[in-house]
């Protein structure tokens, strides 16, 4: 399973809010899983994501071979 993101966890109700005080809840609770392909290879020690106000960011860097590269060519 090359190039393969995986993110599981479980999303609970906040403290604070009962439920049958509620017709209908919006937001989603319970486990959740997801798998993501990636099209390019990456470095898994230097993965890392950070949760901020509800977005997470994941930010997986390249392996060197598959970053674009300069080649200098000369005129004759």
């Amino acid at each position: 399973m090359d190039n393969i993101l995986e993110l599981h966890g479980l999303k609970e109700l906040p403290e604070g809010e009962a439920r049958e005080n509620y017709v209908a809840i919006e937001r989603i609770q319970g486990e959740f899983r997801r798998t993501l392909a990636l099209g390019v290879s990456v470095v898994p020690e230097k993965i890392h994501a950070e949760l901020h106000d509800g977005l997470l960011r994941i930010v997986a860097p390249k392996v060197e071979a598959a970053l674009p590269h300069k080649v200098s060519i000369g005129v004759v």
